[in-house]
């Protein structure tokens, strides 16, 4: 089983535990419970699992808030008239202490819990506490960002290693994060209810071999002083004067007497529970060398990373003592050749800008600690002498969750969308899911929810999610709503709930893909409150209302021109959905009776409302501007066409007609006509598509799912305006931008890589399958389907995720001997599971083989039948190899035109045979 809760003994503060994991085949044979040896008897020929059960631990952190002996400490700042200003260093604290260990005696384990706010540095004995059993040691910018009102993260690190006898000393940098900033911005940080000092809290627990143990906290016998980091802010950057660095402060042999060190301060503890941080830590994950220098003036020298990124620089520079060079980031140049680095939302001629004080060395080599920024160009200004490309080196930084999936197929246009939106996705992972690393670092709920299924294929995402429900949570008001931004204080309770649904839609995310059920439980109360919420703002008829629809439609600056009242309905009827299935896996069958009524009525004035017959005119052709976005159409004598209208004339919306196929809303006889509307609209704009990050996700699976494969297809692999292919093209695009604009302020936002959970589903072909609302047993991948789409121009693609119940894999590969297509299928289905597999047999199948032989005589091979040109099997765990030979299928394309030609399947795009 997967997600087994524990029901032993009640687990101890500090304590270790240990465990093991066993496997039973299908006949029994399980595992030996012993220390591990290999106690296999393999005498009667049977494959058997019980040996090489490796033993494995945990280590309990500090449970209870009385397993803390430390309080709160500081360093308190004069009083300034300004209570925004922010050049106040950060301040240094120091403990030295003694272990007399002896002969007889020795550190059997040693462990630091510590929490600094917003950010922190740990020292111990002149060397950086990190961990040891990562590859990426050090971790940075922790802890994560929270509601520090109700949940406060710790940190425990293993220091048994870097203790000796005799004289230790501790020492933390405090930096300010998102606790203590000071700079103005449109979100209010500055003046959250939490904003406080930068302070921390430490324990370190010594346990010797005697049986005997000590313990170091924090007090007011600490010691401050200010450091030589003498401002940093998360949207600016870190000052750092390296004239005021303190050598050896960290260190033993270091006299603080009579070097201004004074008593560390008591500092008001927050108001959040302290609570051990489960999601992996923000770490260096790359080091990538600058491609290209430029010199736009003098002394100013601009460096191009080659690709957009999260993180910093690390300089490796010599001046004379005193130079102060600044140090900008930013993911564009102007024309001018400089660094363009301007926020509008942040009140601050520093935004994105580090600077540094040269000490007067041979060679300086710093990096900042308390910010982070997004770029793709650095610009160094003030600097009197010459730089080179070795002059700097730019540091990757980001939430290090596991990497768990791999796509790639023959198309370099797609290879290169699936790349820039991985990146995307983890240039935004900072603890939470940011928007964008460079304007906002904001954990905006659409953008989020938009991209999960995106992020899950590829990352593990799990503790990250579960991190961020709370979050979520946390920021609940008491009416139920909950923000659009998480974590949250005060800013984002507008009304959204096509961005407040990430709430419900991330959890049953972490069910279905994860097998979460606890998780489920945990948020059921919160998220039946914010389901109460959306049900209050209901008008008579049933349907909602939003503060801002299909966000950045092409040419659109934010909020669409046609409303948002079909988009906020749809999204709260899936709303209604989700809860009615958690309601009754966690047997709340009065709430499931209440919620299916809602949904119902909800799905009724929908389309009582909103749905209508319309008929298009001719359009023998339609050029798509950015200042001309939509075709005119007007009724005509055709017949069955359905579009959702809105509350404000706007033409033709696709998203509109998108989203109530995506969530099964609209009525089953008008399916095809709404297909048809929207293939129409889409034909009229040069087959592009004209939605926003709500659209995006879902045209690509609804047009693949209503036998319009290719046409999702040809819109994915578009290279002019609108289009993934325009920005990278045009501007050769290494991330996913903001909007489909050139003008488009963000270049790495992660919202529009939703299209790289199509590439995993429909083009290598794995998917899990789509009946899981209405079908509560296809969960946690333990059923999935592999089917593959075979477009024209694409030859093969292979997929790989590795799933809870273990790796699950794709690859194919299609070749054409006119008049047949050669197909081959490789697969894994993991232990536990079962897999249907489409294999594609077109219009005459010559044979169907697995590993070699008919596939009639594969075991574990079950025909289920044909479903649209494709043979259907059933299969359970283990590798497979498919392949199939079958003559080719004529493909009739309508023109715009009204006229028909036909073309062979197996032509390609520069080579297409016309009859």
């Amino acid at each position: 089983m997967i997600a087994i809760n524990y029901e032993g003994p009640e687990l101890k503060s500090g304590t270790r535990y240990y465990w093991k994991v066993g496997v039973w085949d299908s006949i029994d044979y399980g595992p030996s419970w012993d220390d591990g040896s290999d106690n296999s008897d393999n005498s009667d020929g049977k494959n058997n699992f019980n040996h090489n059960y490796r033993m494995s631990w945990f280590e309990m952190g500090l449970l209870k808030a009385s397993d803390w002996q430390g309080i709160w400490i500081g360093m308190d700042y004069p009083t300034m008239d300004n209570p925004l200003v922010i050049t106040q260093p950060a301040p240094l604290l120091r403990k030295e202490f003694n272990l007399n260990i002896g002969n007889d005696k020795k550190i059997s384990s040693a462990r630091v819990y510590i929490s600094g706010l917003g950010y922190y540095e740990l020292r111990i004995n002149g060397q950086k506490v990190v961990d040891e059993n990562y590859e990426n040691k050090e971790r940075f910018l922790d802890v994560s960002f929270t509601n520090f009102n109700k949940r406060v993260f710790y940190a425990t690190y293993d220091v048994t290693a870097l203790l000796q006898d005799k004289k230790n000393v501790i020492g933390v940098e405090l930096g300010r994060g998102f606790y203590a900033l000071k700079v103005s911005n449109i979100w209010d940080w500055q003046s959250a209810s939490w904003n406080d000092k930068p302070k921390m809290i430490l324990q370190l627990n010594i346990n010797f071999s005697d049986g005997t143990s000590t313990s170091i906290s924090s007090d007011s016998t600490w010691k401050a002083h200010f450091g030589p980091t003498i401002a940093d802010a998360i949207y600016n950057g870190d000052d750092y004067d390296a004239r005021e660095e303190i050598p050896d402060w960290d260190r033993p042999s270091y006299n603080e007497t009579g070097a201004g060190w004074e008593n560390a301060s008591s500092m008001t503890p927050p108001q959040g529970e302290l609570r051990a941080e489960m999601i992996p830590p923000i770490r260096i994950m790359q080091t990538i060398r600058p491609i290209k220098l430029s010199n736009p003036q003098a002394g100013s020298f601009v460096f191009d990373i080659g690709k957009v990124i999260a993180g910093w620089v690390k300089i490796k520079l010599a001046a004379t003592r005193g130079t102060k060079i600044k140090i900008k980031y930013g993911e564009a140049v102007g024309q001018d050749g400089h660094v363009i680095a301007i926020n509008e939302y942040v009140d601050s001629n520093s935004f994105q800008t580090d600077s540094y004080i040269f000490k007067g060395e041979d060679i300086e080599v710093w990096s900042p600690k308390f910010s982070y920024k997004g770029f793709q160009y650095v610009e160094i200004s003030g600097f009197p002498g010459t730089m080179t490309l070795d002059s700097l080196e730019a540091k990757v930084v980001h939430t290090a969750v596991e990497t768990v999936g791999q796509f790639s197929c023959s198309n370099e246009l797609i290879n290169k969308i699936h790349e820039n939106s991985t990146n995307s996705i983890l240039g935004n992972l900072h603890g939470i899911p940011t928007d964008t690393p460079m304007y906002e670092k904001n954990g905006w709920m659409g953008d989020a929810h938009v991209s999960a299924e995106a992020a899950i294929y590829n990352f593990d995402m799990h503790a990250f999610y579960n991190k961020w429900l709370d979050d979520i949570s946390d920021s609940q008001q008491e009416n139920g709503l909950v923000p659009m931004i998480s974590p949250s204080d005060s800013w984002g309770y507008s009304h959204a709930p096509e961005w407040q649904a990430a709430y419900p839609f991330i959890l049953w995310n972490l069910y279905k893909y994860y097998d979460d059920q606890e998780i489920l439980e945990k948020h059921y109360l919160n998220l039946k409150k914010y389901i109460e919420y959306e049900i209050s703002m209901l008008d008579q008829n049933y349907t909602s209302y939003s503060e801002l629809g299909d966000w950045l439609a092409p040419g659109m600056d934010g909020v669409p021109v046609e409303g948002p009242k079909v988009t906020a309905t749809t999204f709260v009827y899936e709303e209604m959905k989700i809860i009615t299935n958690i309601a009754k896996i966690l047997g709340y069958l009065e709430d499931v009776e209440k919620y299916q009524e809602i949904g119902a009525k909800i799905k009724n004035g929908l389309n009582k409302n909103y749905l209508a017959e319309y008929t298009y005119a001719s359009v023998e052709r339609a050029e798509y501007s950015e200042h001309s976005n939509h075709v005119d159409h007007s009724k005509n004598d055709q017949s069955n066409s359905y579009y959702y209208f809105t509350e404000k004339y706007s033409k033709f919306r696709q998203t509109s007609n998108i989203l109530p196929l995506a969530f099964d809303i609209a009525p089953e006889g008008y399916k095809d006509g709404l297909i048809s509307s929207l293939i129409f609209d889409i034909k009229a704009k040069a087959f592009h598509l004209d939605t926003g990050i709500l659209g995006t996700k879902y045209i690509f699976p609804v047009l693949s799912d209503n036998n319009q494969a290719e046409l999702a297809y040809r819109i994915a692999t578009q290279i002019t305006y609108p289009s993934y292919g325009y920005l990278i093209t045009n501007q050769g695009a290494t991330s996913n931008w903001e909007s489909w604009d050139l003008n488009a302020r963000s270049h790495n936002h992660h919202m529009f890589g939703s299209i790289d959970g199509w590439f995993y589903n429909y083009l290598a072909g794995i998917r899990i399958d789509s009946d899981t609302l209405n079908n509560l047993n296809l969960v946690g991948i333990k059923n999935f389907t592999i089917r593959p789409y075979l477009f024209d121009d694409l030859k093969n693609a292979s997929a790989s995720i590795d799933t809870i119940w273990g790796v699950i894999s794709s690859s194919w590969n299609k070749s054409i001997v006119p008049p047949f297509t050669l197909f081959t299928l490789k697969i894994l289905v993991p232990i536990n599971t079962t897999a249907t597999v489409y294999i594609p047999i077109g219009n005459e199948t010559k044979v169907i083989t697995e590993s070699g032989v008919d596939v009639a005589m594969s075991k574990g091979v079950s025909y289920q039948g044909v479903e649209n040109g494709y043979a259907k099997y059933l299969v359970g765990s283990g590798e497979y190899n498919f392949s199939s030979k079958f003559k080719l299928k004529l493909k009739v394309f309508t023109l715009q035109s009204g006229k028909k030609r036909k073309l062979f399947a197996f032509s390609f795009a520069k080579s297409l045979k016309t009859l």
